[in-house]
């Protein structure tokens, strides 16, 4: 029985060893998962700071554009009530005549 347990447990010193082997390698591997995440990670700041950027570009963009722009809705109808009028007081001056 001794001998049985002096072997189960060299068994288990040996997977525990192999294990420990195998972990320089993957924390290494781990290591360079970080590293790559962290570059990851600065590129997304950048691109996310690039695009606030063009965003308020255009903010300020759409802005001036309606600082400048000119009420079309507005005069349109404007100029037709007075043509409308306009025709209307001629009608008028012929008939009065």
């Amino acid at each position: 029985m001794a001998g049985e347990d002096i072997s189960r447990i060299m068994d288990k010193l040996d997977a525990m060893t192999r294990e420990l082997g195998s972990i320089g390698p993957r924390l290494d591997s781990l290591e360079d998962a970080f590293r790559c995440a962290r570059q990851l990670e600065s590129r997304v700041v950048v691109v996310e700071s690039s695009i606030m950027a063009v965003v308020e570009n255009c903010k300020a963009i759409q802005e001036q554009k309606e600082k400048h722009r000119i009420p079309w809705q507005n005069i349109i109808p404007t100029v037709l009530a007075g043509a409308i009028m306009a025709l209307l007081g001629a009608i008028f001056a012929l008939v009065l005549r």
